[in-house]
């Protein structure tokens, strides 16, 4: 099983992962010098409209999905 790291959504988080609406969403850059595309990491959003919550911590496989971190 892959767990979540910089590049990879573990299976389970990816099964819960929407387009649209309510729900969990894979957040992503382009990388126009290196032209790929980059996971910054997860998001939850409560409503469409809201920008969404970055999780830091996947409560299926215990890693840090995305390249996402935070600083005190």
């Amino acid at each position: 099983m892959i767990n979540c790291n910089e590049e990879n959504i573990c299976k389970h988080l990816q099964e819960r992962i929407v387009d649209s609406g309510r729900g969990l969403y894979s957040v992503q850059v382009l990388n126009i010098n290196e032209a790929k595309t980059e996971l910054l990491g997860v998001a939850y959003k409560e409503r469409k409209k809201d920008k969404g919550l970055m999780i830091n911590h996947c409560p299926w496989c215990g890693k840090t999905p995305g390249i996402f971190k935070r600083y005190n």
